[in-house]
């Protein structure tokens, strides 16, 4: 999203959540970090359960299809040991890739985990 002097947020962050097929009540959002010339602030935003929490968390990736939303990203609030342990993750899983790039690997429950690619063949007629 954007950023802007007038912008409203609590409007945005429902905008984006619409195009997931979610309304639900917002109790709280901010941008947080140093405003700086040239970058966009990570808005943080709180639902008022944590079922919905849960709910939009898991329709998250639906984002990534709609066009104008490739860039947009939701991710649960993670404790400081939360967030090394990602990174680590992260950096460990950018590392199998490079190595074994025949193999699809993603995280799951917070391992990685590995499957052989799938590859598709065409069979042209040549009638």
């Amino acid at each position: 999203m954007d950023e802007s002097s007038d912008e409203v947020l609590d409007k945005n962050v429902s905008e984006v959540l619409g195009e997931i097929n979610e309304k639900p009540v917002i109790r709280d959002c901010c941008r947080v970090g140093l405003k700086r010339p040239g970058t966009t602030r990570p808005v943080k935003f709180t639902l008022t359960s944590a079922d919905m929490a849960k709910q939009v968390l898991k329709k998250a990736k639906l984002l990534r299809s709609k066009e104008g939303y490739k860039t947009i990203y939701l991710c649960p609030d993670r404790t400081v040991e939360e967030r090394r342990a990602s990174k680590k993750l992260w950096e460990e899983l950018k590392t199998i890739r490079k190595s074994e790039p025949s193999k699809v690997h993603v995280i799951r429950n917070k391992r990685i985990v590995s499957s052989e690619r799938e590859i598709v063949s065409a069979i042209s007629d040549n009638n």
